[in-house]
This record gives C-alpha cells, structure tokens and sequence, in this order.
C-alpha cells in the first residue's frame, strides 16, 4: 500500500513538473524529462524546444536557469546557481549569506553524464561538456571542455 501511495505520488510530481516545464516551452512534445530529477524552485528553470534532460539530474534553481533548443543533459547532470560568500575570514562562513547567478544553456549543446554546471556560467552554442566535467567560467560557442575545473580541450570543427 505505501509503494502504491508513493509510486501515484511520484507520478503527480512528475507530471506536474512536466506540465510546469512544458508550460514554459509551449510545446509539451518537444520535452522528455525522464525519472527522478529535482527542481528546487522549478518556476526558474525555463526549457526551450526538443530538450532530453536525463535522469538524476538536478537544478538548483535559486536564479534563473535557462536551456536552449536542442539540449541533451546527461544522467545526473547538476545545475547550481547558489554559492556561498567567504571572504571575510572573522566570520563563519555559514553566516556570510549567499549570492545566486544565473546558468545559461544555448542551443545544441551536450551535457555529459555527472557534470556540474556552477553558477554564472554560460554555455555556448554548439559546445560539448565532457562527463564528470566542473564547469566554473563561461564555455565558448563549439567548444569541448573537460576536467575539473572544466578546461578547454578542442573545438568541435
């Protein structure tokens, strides 16, 4: 009975997070959301048309994030806009508050598997993120990045 309950709860979610998104696209058919993906402010997260955002992945949406058309987000791929502030050293960093930017995903871009996207960056157009890559500055357009920190390898062309 519980597996029940939580299965039909699971499904609602889904859904909703699904007509939540495609609300923002205007075209639900061009959105494939698979399982168990977490949206923390989920009206901040806009998706453009013909997106596949893969399992586990997860979006710490505290500011915008936004993903072009044509976008293909590997299995537990993570978006983090929110970081904290540090840099006075006399206080406990807990208590330095946080500062929130926003992510950009541009048109055709792949996002592999397990990698993090922090916050402020922009992905260029056409641009390859490898797996397990940390990206922390802004991707050029067709560019391959991979590492951590993500660093340039080569581009596409």
């Amino acid at each position: 009975m519980l597996l029940a309950k939580l299965f039909d709860w699971y499904c609602a979610f889904t859904s909703d997070i699904r007509g939540t998104l495609s609300g923002l696209t205007g075209s639900r058919r061009s959105l494939r959301l698979n399982k168990n993906c977490t949206f923390t402010v989920k009206h901040n997260v806009s998706v453009g048309d013909n997106v596949f955002i893969n399992s586990q992945c997860y979006f710490e949406s505290m500011a915008p994030i936004v993903i072009g058309n044509n976008v293909l987000l590997g299995y537990g791929t993570a978006l983090l806009t929110t970081n904290h502030n540090f840099k006075n050293s006399k206080l406990l960093i807990r208590e330095q508050g946080i500062v929130s930017k926003p992510i950009t995903i541009q048109d055709d871009v792949w996002i592999g598997a397990r990698a993090t996207i922090l916050s402020g960056v922009t992905v260029g157009q056409g641009s390859v993120i490898a797996a397990g890559a940390v990206v922390t500055k802004d991707v050029e357009p067709y560019s391959i990045v991979g590492g951590i920190p993500a660093r340039f390898i080569k581009k596409r062309y």
